[in-house]
């Protein structure tokens, strides 16, 4: 766990996804795409087998959650399997509730980067770059009892199946998130105008979201997430925090 020297700064590398079948984006974020293919062996097989020991960064996670529409969370949705499987992956957990819902999943997030954490990386304590513990600021939970942990769980978002606790490559569409997250490339929808998908020989209706939700200002950012935990808690009703 790990903040950059001088506080948290904000990347706008981006590529619009639509799952892992077809994206785009600038030149840098798609040369990390195509290096994909040769990450798998190192990667996926002998370095981080199992998908919950792999490290995150925070800022690229937290903005793909918000920058996707509401139809990447409802699995119930007949076109679900063409937006991206962000609700599949995992997340530290440092704040109550277990139920792996998008709203808890993108206040998880915002709560660590509003601590100066930007890098998760399960293996290791807490800690910024400096060797200061953050155990004591962060508040993790193990069911209804709170406690101080060095290391807070990894949970499954909600719209995980038996194959994203499988390890390996075995989960290609998260783990095409994880590995554009991991490099600090923010995934957001396909945009550009797309409106339908074509797919074996039939065109379907498929939403798209424009654009990318960024993080700008992190004092407004942080402010509004404290009002929302000390008042509220997490609130599934709410919009998403941004």
């Amino acid at each position: 766990w790990s903040s950059p020297r001088g506080g948290v700064s904000s990347s706008q590398r981006a590529i619009h996804a639509l799952s892992d079948q077809a994206f785009w984006g600038p030149r840098d974020a798609m040369e990390i795409s195509a290096q994909l293919y040769e990450a798998v062996e190192p990667i996926y097989f002998t370095r981080w087998p199992k998908p919950q020991d792999r490290p995150i960064r925070v800022l690229p996670m937290y903005q793909s959650v918000i920058s996707n529409p509401i139809a990447t969370w409802d699995k119930g949705f007949p076109l679900w399997r063409w937006y991206n499987k962000l609700g599949t992956m995992w997340y530290p957990l440092v704040l109550p509730g277990n139920t792996g819902s998008p709203y808890e999943m993108a206040a998880n997030l915002l709560e660590l980067l509003c601590l100066n954490v930007t890098f998760v990386d399960p293996s290791r304590k807490i800690e910024d770059a400096f060797g200061f513990k953050l155990a004591a600021k962060l508040r993790v939970y193990n069911g209804n009892q709170k406690s101080m942990k060095p290391r807070p769980p990894m949970r499954l978002g909600a719209l995980a199946s038996h194959y994203d606790k499988e390890g390996f490559f075995r989960a290609g569409e998260r783990d095409f998130l994880w590995w554009m997250i991991y490099n600090n490339v923010t995934v957001c929808d396909i945009g550009a105008g797309v409106s339908h998908y074509h797919f074996k020989g039939v065109t379907y209706k498929r939403p798209s979201r424009a654009s990318c939700s960024f993080v700008h200002d992190y004092a407004t950012t942080c402010a509004g997430q404290r009002r929302m935990l000390d008042e509220d808690g997490i609130d599934s009703n709410a919009d998403l925090p941004q």
